[in-house]
């Protein structure tokens, strides 16, 4: 019985610092991502690169739906 309550507990401990540790993680993910999507984003600027190449990068499915778009 009491080996049963210790997991138990072990679990809503884990879950709860799951519920906490998941977007905590995910936002620093986002957030690096995001900085080094402006840092290349300058670099882009500073050097010229075509902005189709930029849309591909940045956009994602919005960029490549605006390529598609202005082609035709």
């Amino acid at each position: 019985m009491n080996n049963n309550i210790k997991d138990k507990v072990a679990f809503y401990v884990f879950s709860f610092l799951g519920l906490i540790l998941f977007p905590l993680v995910f936002l620093g993910i986002y957030s690096i991502t995001l900085y080094l999507g402006s840092k290349l984003d300058s670099l882009f600027d500073k050097y010229g690169i075509n902005s189709t190449i930029k849309l591909i990068f940045f956009g994602g499915v919005k960029g490549i739906r605006r390529i598609f778009e202005s082609s035709q």
